[in-house]
C-alpha cells in the first residue's frame, strides 16, 4: 500500500523540506496505524525550502514494514526557481505513482491542494482504491488567512470536485463527512493522535507555577494571539509558552508581540520557536494545560478539527478549547475545558482548572477502535 502525504524525519533536517508540522505528526500517527496492517510506501513529494543546495531522493527504511520515499530537490531563489521546483515535484509525484503502483492497489492520500492535479490523473489512468484523507478544506481555512483574499468560493468548488474521486474516506469528524460524503462511501472518523505518546520528560515542571502552552501555526486566524495576550489576564503563577515556525517574518512579529505583552503581564510569556519529534513532545510533557484558542465565528470551523487537541491530549495535558461543535461532540469532547470566546474567557477557564494526572485511557480505546476500523475500510 502506499500513503501519499508530506512527510519528513529528523535525521533529514538539514533539507528544509515543506512540511506542516501539524500534519507531519498526524501522518507520523496514520504510518504507525497502516504498517502495522500492510507493507507501506510513504511518499512525500516534499521540496526544500532552503534557498540553496541539491538534495538527492531517497528510500528510508521508517520500521520493519514501512519505507519512506523523497524526490531529488534543489534550493532556489527567485519565484521562476520556486515554480520549476514546485513543478518538478508534481510531475515526479505522477510519474512515480504511474510506474510504481500495482492493479487494484490501495492509495491513500493525505489531501493536499498541491497535488490534486496529479492524483486526479493517476486515478483517471490507473485502476487504483483511491483513500483521501481529509483533514480539512483548505478554501475555508484560506478565507481565514490574511495574505489569501476573502472569496474562496471557487476553490471550495474545486476541492468538493475532487474529493468525488475518492473510493473511501479518513475524515477529522463526522461533521466533514456529513458535507463530502455525498455518495455514502465507507470512511472512518480519525480525529487526530489517538495514541498516548511514551513519557519523555521525568516531570512536569515544578517551579510553583502553571504552565501553559499554545503549540501550533502563527497565523493570526488560528488563535495564537489570543494565546499571547491572554497572558495579561492571568496571575503571577502562570507561565504561557509559545511554540510555533514557518515563515521569518510571521515568527519575528510573534516574538515581537510577546515582547510587548511581556512588558504588560504579570505571568511571564516567552516565545519557545519551534521543536520537533522528541524534543516537541518532551516540552510538551512538562507543560501543564495546551490551549487551542480560535474564533468562534471562523469558517473552517465546521469542516476541520485541530489535530493539537490530540497531541495535547496524547501527551498528557489538559486542554482549553474554544466552544464550537466540531470539538464538543468530538470522541474526547466531553474531557476537554470550554471558554466561549474571547480573551476574559479564555484566562477564567484556565484559572478554573484543577490540574491533576492525565491517564489518556480514552486514547487508548480510541486507538484499538481505528486500528479496527482503519483494517476494515483498507481491506473491504
Amino acid at each position: 500500500m502506499k500513503y501519499v502525504a508530506f512527510y519528513d524525519i529528523k535525521e533529514f533536517l538539514y533539507e528544509n523540506r515543506s512540511i506542516a508540522l501539524c500534519g507531519a505528526n498526524v501522518s507520523e500517527y496514520m504510518i504507525d496505524v497502516f504498517s502495522e496492517l500492510v507493507e507501506l510506501q510513504v511518499i512525500s513529494p516534499s521540496r526544500t525550502r532552503n534557498r540553496k543546495g541539491i538534495y538527492r531522493g531517497r528510500k528510508y527504511k521508517l520500521n520493519d514494514n514501512a519505507t519512506l520515499i523523497q524526490p531529488f530537490t534543489f534550493g532556489v531563489r527567485t519565484p521562476v526557481g520556486r515554480f520549476l521546483a514546485i513543478s518538478w515535484n508534481i510531475v515526479w509525484l505522477f510519474f512515480y505513482l504511474f510506474f510504481h503502483i500495482s492493479k487494484n492497489e490501495t492509495v491513500v492520500v493525505y489531501h493536499s491542494l498541491s497535488i490534486m492535479s496529479p492524483i486526479r490523473m493517476v486515478k483517471k489512468l490507473r485502476k487504483i482504491n483511491l483513500v483521501l484523507e481529509i483533514r480539512e478544506f483548505y478554501s475555508d481555512a484560506r478565507q481565514e488567512y490574511e495574505e489569501f483574499g476573502q472569496d474562496m468560493s471557487k476553490l471550495h468548488k474545486k476541492e468538493m470536485k475532487y474529493f468525488q474521486i475518492a473510493d473511501k474516506y479518513i475524515f477529522p469528524t463526522e461533521l466533514l463527512n456529513k458535507e463530502v460524503n455525498i455518495c455514502s462511501k465507507p470512511y472512518v472518523v480519525a480525529s487526530g493522535i489517538y495514541k498516548s505518546e511514551k513519557k519523555l520528560a521525568e516531570s512536569k515542571w515544578n517551579d510553583g507555577k502553571i504552565h501553559v502552552v499554545y503549540a501550533g501555526t502563527l497565523r493570526k486566524s488560528k488563535g495564537v494571539y489570543d494565546a499571547i495576550e491572554v497572558a495579561k489576564k492571568l496571575p503571577e503563577n502562570f507561565f504561557v509558552h509559545i511554540l510555533g515556525g514557518g515563515d521569518k517574518d510571521r515568527m519575528a512579529e510573534v516574538d515581537e508581540y510577546i515582547k510587548r505583552i511581556s512588558k504588560l503581564s504579570k505571568a511571564e510569556v516567552r516565545y519557545e520557536g519551534q521543536l520537533r519529534g522528541n524534543e516537541f513532545k518532551a516540552f510538551l510533557q512538562k507543560c501543564h494545560i495546551g490551549l487551542s484558542p480560535q474564533s468562534k465565528d471562523a469558517t473552517f470551523n465546521e469542516t476541520s478539527f485541530p489535530s493539537k487537541i490530540f497531541t495535547y491530549l496524547a501527551n498528557g495535558l489538559e486542554v482549553v478549547s474554544v466552544s464550537i461543535t466540531a470539538i464538543t461532540e468530538s470522541p474526547v469532547g466531553e474531557y476537554l475545558h470550554y471558554y466561549d470566546g474571547g480573551i476574559e474567557s479564555l484566562a477564567e477557564t484556565i484559572q478554573s482548572i484543577e490540574i491533576k494526572q492525565n491517564e489518556n485511557s480514552i486514547l487508548n480505546e480510541l486507538d484499538s477502535n481505528l486500528r479496527s476500523q482503519v483494517k476494515n475500510i483498507l481491506f473491504s
